[in-house]
């Protein structure tokens, strides 16, 4: 009876051993496709960072935000001050006001826009070249710059007329 006890405690632990093997094979081999799946993740991640990175500077730059109330951006305040553009708001404002008493905000902006966009600078030949060669250095169109123009005769009216602009709210929430 000893014999038959040992070969099934012989057997039994072949099992345990075979078990443990066949389990720790399957483990492993888990743990290499995990690692082989996340290797590729990485390179996947990788490729989608480095996709999205050059996108990003094909995105061309822009003078006025898009925020509530338009504002410049840095990019919009360079080109002010290229074109001196307060100089030509501060001579233009005067002679809308009046047309302009009566009007929402809005409305205000629009026409300051509306003018900024239609005038043909006759008057003023230099600041004509000046909306051109900003526009080629900038890689910007002429109606990108004419914006910039359209935002400092906005503010402008607004202060001839003792209008509040009003506050940007990302802007409040950043001095805060």
């Amino acid at each position: 009876m000893d014999g038959e006890v040992i070969a099934a405690l012989i057997a039994l632990g072949g099992a345990v051993v075979y078990g443990f093997l066949k389990t720790f094979w399957e483990t492993a081999t888990w743990v290499g496709s995990v690692n082989s799946d996340r290797k590729h993740f990485r390179e996947v991640a990788d490729r989608v960072d480095a996709n999205f990175a050059e996108l990003l500077l094909r995105i061309p730059p822009v003078p006025v935000s898009g925020e509530s109330p338009l504002r410049l951006t840095d990019l919009g305040k360079t080109l002010s001050n290229k074109l001196n553009a307060k100089a030509w708001a501060r001579q233009t404002a005067p002679a809308m006001v009046g047309r302009l008493k009566g009007k929402t905000a809005y409305e205000i902006q629009e026409h300051c826009f509306d003018h900024a966009r239609s005038h043909q600078f006759e008057e003023n030949p230099t600041l004509a070249r000046a909306i051109l060669d900003c526009a080629f250095e900038h890689g910007l169109r002429d109606s990108q710059v004419r914006e910039v123009l359209g935002v400092e005769l906005r503010d402008m009216v607004f202060g001839c007329m003792d209008l509040k602009l009003p506050e940007n709210p990302s802007n409040s929430a950043e001095n805060a």
